[in-house]
């Protein structure tokens, strides 16, 4: 069953989002991967923040976090992120995290499945449970970005029903800004 992450579950979600997330992990503030995960802990366990433990489902089996995806509104990206950066500020680090959703859905930041349990439908589960968050929060639309050096992810994004609307640059590196309507 996928659930809202509670605190318990940082460790785990952690780890498997910082996976997902790759090098913009290092925009917590660190170049230093320990660091920036102990600073992504701290933002998950406030309940302010677009990282926090209130934008996380998770999906779990025999009480193992499997599956991870952090997502927040996009009308709300902006001030999550500066929540978020007086948190980093305050441990003596400086953010460059970047708003990265755009127009009025909900946006999935990140999405990680454990190695061994991939391919066993839980990443599906994990973006169902958005699209129905999104429809319990009256938002018609749930919006991603996909790596233009990904198109195997990109695929599985379409078959889900995601179009591209846009390509974009963030953290050096070339995105498509995909929407699907639920």
């Amino acid at each position: 069953m996928v659930q809202k992450a509670n605190l318990d579950d940082g460790k785990s979600v952690i780890n498997l989002l910082a996976l997902a997330m790759e090098s913009a992990l290092f925009a917590f503030g660190s170049s230093d991967e320990k660091i920036a995960k102990t600073i992504f802990c701290e933002l998950f366990k406030k309940d302010d923040t677009k990282f926090s433990h209130n934008n996380i489902f998770v999906k779990k089996l025999d009480g193992k976090v499997v599956g991870a995806i952090c997502f927040c509104r996009t009308d709300k990206e902006d001030e999550l992120l500066k929540i978020g950066e007086k948190y980093i500020n305050a441990l003596g680090f400086t953010s460059s995290l970047k708003v990265e959703g755009c127009g009025k859905s909900l946006y999935i930041d990140s999405l990680a499945v454990d190695e061994e349990y991939r391919h066993k439908g839980i990443a599906k589960e994990l973006i169902d449970e958005v699209c129905n968050e999104a429809k319990r929060l009256s938002l018609s639309e749930v919006s991603l970005l996909v790596s233009l050096q990904k198109p195997i992810t990109q695929s599985y994004y379409e078959k889900l029903g995601f179009k591209c609307e846009s390509e974009l640059w963030l953290y050096g590196e070339k995105y498509r800004y995909m929407i699907k309507t639920v």
